[in-house]
Order: structure tokens, then sequence, then C-alpha cells
């Protein structure tokens, strides 16, 4: 599992980057720290929580990402992934663009596009 821990930098310019542990570089890109805020307001997720499914786009070079992706780079459960994405897409910020079968049986798993316009 990979190792989701670090810190943020919120600079002068009320600019957060995400650093990674271990590093004493930034090692993601720099969001407002006005509309992080205003994004874990309107869909009831933390603002950490925001910033930390922008970096795992990030980090997968992708604006697609399924609930098994996130799960995989949080580190938390397929519940909790399916909540993210549900209260992402419920306030206009992810909306289904695909669905994927990961074997022969059972549902496909849907694939949502996120645009958190930052």
């Amino acid at each position: 599992m990979k190792d989701n821990t670090g810190s943020f930098l919120l600079n002068q310019n009320e600019s957060l980057t995400f650093l990674s542990a271990g590093t004493s570089s930034e090692t993601g890109p720099a969001f407002s720290v006005k509309a992080i805020s205003q994004i874990a307001d309107k869909v009831k997720l933390s603002a950490e929580t925001v910033v930390r499914i922008a970096e795992v786009l990030n980090s997968l070079e992708t604006e697609e990402i399924t609930s098994m992706d996130l799960m995989n780079s949080l580190g938390i459960s397929l519940r909790s992934a399916n909540k993210y994405l549900s209260h992402l897409e419920e306030g206009g910020y992810a909306s289904v663009c695909g669905k994927k079968r990961n074997g022969v049986k059972g549902r496909p798993v849907n694939i949502y596009r996120l645009d958190f316009k930052l």
C-alpha cells in the first residue's frame, strides 16, 4: 500500500501545497485555500479530504477515477471512497463518464471524471 502521509504548506498567497513525507520539496500542485474551502463546504467533505483526492488525481495523472482507485490510493474503505465520490457528484464536481468491469461477475464499476476547477 502506498504511504499517503505528508504535510501541507500554506504560502503567503494562500496557496496550499502537499508535501510528501520524507521529502523537503513540494510534490503536488498548489491549490487555492479559498477554492478548496468552497468545494469542501459545497460537497460536505473536509478540506483535507478534497486536497487528498486532488492529490490522488495528480499522482495518477488523470481526471478519471474509480472508487477502487481512490480506496487503494488513500488507504480507505470502499464504502468511504464511494461516499466521497457520491458527495462530489452531488456537488457537481464529479460525473460518471463510463463503467468498467472488474472480472466476469458482478456489477460494473462507475468511472468518475472529477473537475475541481482549481
